[in-house]
């Protein structure tokens, strides 16, 4: 009788270090071989022995080595057992040798140097995955990194080395970093088992992982033969686990993304609009698309005008128009209506756009505007709901516009100019009404990205218009956008600059504080103090440098007490007499001498109640571009994966605008805010998301949080603090995460400045999310 696979098998589980366990296992014929691991006798995990390990650790032969496997279960799952053992599956048959915790080994059973044996490391969340390997262990050099389902493969990327942002999360300085975006095919409620090998062949650890999505949870749980009352709870249950740890696919994914979830919920409305086509000549073929999707809308109350051409469709609704009775033709038409929209030619619309946004218009709205995707290539244009700077900078109501006819003073106007027109009349960055409809119904046809600035052939009215632009937005300049640039435009100087203090906590740092401080003298700011809060430093050259500072007039504040952030902030604000305070951390270096005074300037737009800036790392890429609620089930910063000069996402990168937080690494305020407001939650918050609180806490009085893409600097950081790679840290960070979920658990999945339909994993901005926010209820 022939033996069983298993049977005569051989292997050794070698050591347990820095959360991984490792080993080897095959059978006589040198297969590889399914290990399950025991911790205190119960089997925890599976893997397969095919794996390389590394050369620095001493086995037999070669073939030893291509037979290895790796469990990564991280420090502080490893921390929980004290015997470890690995057998072949479904046998008796164990491999020699045991793991006891805090165990010395034999020489012959460890490594012989440092370990390098943590070569690499796969995560995966629903449909992204991502890890990072030390490029020593490859051979040849770096590798592609391919997911398979069965034997097909899915996805693959080429790794890069690692950003400081990912070593901050555990990848191994001077790792390569990859991450792969797995198919939306994946979630149809079917289980899948997907490996992530290099394209040699070796299969990462975590690997093979299974993923299963039931697509849209609700309609799924719809379909589930259990209780009414159970539908309920899983429903409910479904519904946390989405917002806190949220799920998502690549952009390349949009075509069957926007399938599944790109029609709005069902609207009807009473109201006649006015849609005007055009407004210049255009190409027959350009033309007749626009009207071909204004006769698919499913809402039929409207008249269109159409600039010259032949009369493309009989339909008694639509009215061609010389050029030379234009101006004449429009203010006829507008006499009969109480509502317009204006869709220029070559773009199209979703059927159900005059019906949502109708809607909305009848329910008390002035203007509504909807996301836009287009035909470069790129991905669509997700909007953030109502922002006076972004508006500014891009066509933000270009798409799906529609407004009350009230709203335009000139109605023999350029249509295109109808959005500014609306803006002015509704109080210009005081505007209200204006309601954003988080769905792509409007398609660019020119081929440009939906963000870039439209093209007006008639410049009649421009400076007029221009004009107005500026005294309701109380600007000193705005230029027009020319080719792909946003439009330029600055505001006026306060009548005099107040005066800031800018706090500076700090504990040693020498180096960090002298890279601060030397380049914080050469702000042309007219007006500013600068105070270091010194927290038990002990270094005697920093102390010395103290010194020096309060000889040169720099005051420095003693603050004697066990690290708290917010505490530290909350005791030094009631010192200050300054109209205006500056946070900064000190391992924050000025770049732009002018940074000071656009903080400020931003500071004084309307109903701003902080202002932050662009922060770099050392490397040159963004570290904070704003903060998005929701991030990672919590709040993380935009712009992470853009090179300072990138436009970053629909310009993003170059453009000042509203966000719902910015980061106190680098934060102007006033300082009678800072005391209304409660300061910084000690308590909740003493050293994370204490800025995000605050910020929030102005939000919820009406006070506006501004990022300044003008206001550079480069911001080293945690290089004074360190990180959370300590038991006691992780624990302190938890419970700050805990109490920001529990006090703004709404606020964090419902961020206005960032859409519904963009991810809350990974890096912002990257990705669509799966499913979009506004299907788990939110409209």
């Amino acid at each position: 009788m022939s033996k069983q696979r298993g049977e005569g098998s051989c292997g050794v589980l070698l050591g347990a270090e820095q959360g991984v366990v490792y080993g080897w296992a095959m059978d006589p014929a040198g297969e590889p071989l399914v290990i399950e691991l025991e911790g205190d006798g119960t089997v925890i995990a599976l893997a397969r022995s095919c794996m390389v390990l590394p050369a620095d650790i001493p086995l037999p032969s070669p073939q030893h080595r291509q037979r290895g496997f790796i469990f990564h279960l991280g420090d502080e799952r490893l921390a929980t057992f004290g015997c470890l053992k690995a057998r072949i599956a479904n046998r008796d048959a164990r491999l020699a040798h045991s793991w006891l915790q805090g165990e010395i080994y034999p020489a012959a059973m460890a490594p012989a140097a440092a370990p390098d044996h943590l070569w690499a490391a796969v995560q995966h969340h629903a449909l992204a995955v991502e890890g990072w390997f030390l490029p020593e262990a490859f051979a040849t050099g770096p590798e592609r990194v391919l997911a398979f389902v069965e034997h097909r493969c899915i996805a693959n990327a080429e790794p890069r080395p690692v950003y400081p942002q990912e070593e901050a999360q555990g990848a191994p300085q001077g790792s390569l970093y990859f991450s792969l975006s797995l198919p939306l095919s994946l979630a149809d409620g079917q289980r899948h088992s997907v490996k992530v090998l290099t394209s040699a062949g070796r299969e990462l650890p975590g690997s093979p992982f299974e993923v299963w999505m039931p697509g849209e949870a609700q309609t799924w749980v719809a379909t589930l033969p259990i209780a009414p009352a159970d539908k309920t709870l899983l429903s409910l249950m479904l519904g946390h686990r989405a917002a806190h740890e949220p799920a998502s696919v690549p952009f390349a994914d949009y075509p069957a993304w926007q399938a599944r979830f790109g029609t709005p919920p069902a609207h009807q409305s009473k109201l006649r609009v006015l849609v005007v086509i055009g407004p210049h000549a255009a190409p027959g073929a350009a033309v007749s698309a626009s009207l071909q999707s204004l006769l698919a809308q499913r809402h039929t109350h409207w008249e269109a005008l159409v600039w010259e051409g032949a009369n493309l469709t009989e339909d008694p609704r639509v009215h061609p128009v010389p050029a030379r009775r234009w101006r004449k033709a429009l203010r006829e038409a507008l006499s009969r209506h109480a509502w317009v929209g204006v869709l220029p030619a070559g773009d199209v619309w979703h059927p159900e756009l005059l019906c949502m946004g109708l809607h909305h218009l009848e329910q008390g709205a002035r203007l509504t505007y909807c996301d836009a995707d287009d035909r470069s290539g790129g991905p669509p244009w997700f909007k953030p709901d109502w922002c006076p700077e972004t508006f500014l900078s891009l066509p933000l109501l270009a798409h799906g516009f529609l407004c009350a006819r009230t709203l335009l003073a000139d109605a023999a106007a350029d249509p295109l100019d109808w959005p500014t027109q609306a803006v002015i009349t509704l109080g210009g960055s005081n505007a209200e009404g204006i309601v954003h409809l988080p769905f792509v119904l409007h398609t660019r046809g020119d081929g440009l990205a939906a963000s870039t600035p439209l093209k007006k052939a008639d410049a009649t009215g421009a400076d007029v218009l221009c004009s107005h632009l500026l005294q309701s937005f109380d600007l000193k300049h705005w230029q027009p956008a020319t080719h792909h640039e946003p439009s330029r435009w600055s505001v006026n100087d306060p009548p005099h600059w107040p005066e800031v203090t800018v706090i500076i906590p700090t504990r040693d740092g020498e180096s960090l504080l002298r890279n601060c401080i030397e380049s914080l003298s050469e702000t042309d700011y007219p007006r500013m103090k600068v105070w270091v809060v010194d927290n038990q430093s002990t270094c005697s050259s920093t102390l010395a440098y103290m010194n020096r500072l309060e000889a040169e007039g720099i005051r420095v504040i003693r603050w004697p007490h066990a690290f708290n952030y917010a505490a530290l902030h909350n005791d030094v604000m009631r010192m200050v007499g300054t109209e205006l305070i500056a946070l900064m951390n000190n391992d924050v270096r000025a770049m732009d001498r002018h940074w000071l005074k656009h903080l400020v300037r931003g500071l004084h737009r309307p109903r701003v109640g902080a202002a932050g800036a662009k922060l770099l790392w050392p490397n040159g890429m963004v570290q904070h571009g704003g903060v998005v609620l929701g991030l990672h089930g919590a709040a993380g910063h935009i712009g992470n994966l853009w090179r300072a000069e990138d436009a970053g996402y629909h310009q993003m990168n170059r453009i000042t605008r509203t966000v719902s937080a910015v980061t106190a690494a680098c934060l102007v305020m006033r300082t009678v805010d800072y005391l209304e407001v409660g300061g910084m939650d000690a308590s909740a918050y003493p050293v994370a998301f204490n800025d995000v609180d605050l910020c929030l806490k102005l939000k919820a009085r009406g006070k506006r949080s501004l990022w300044c893409a003008e206001a550079v600097l480069e911001h080293a950081e945690s290089m004074s603090r360190g990180q959370d790679n300590t038991p006691a840290r992780r624990a302190r960070a938890a419970h700050e995460l805990q109490a920001l979920q529990a006090h703004w658990q709404t606020a964090l999945v419902n961020d206005p400045y960032y859409n519904p339909n963009l991810n809350l994993d990974s890096y912002s901005h990257a990705r669509l999310a799966m499913p979009p926010r506004h299907v788990q209820g939110k409209q």
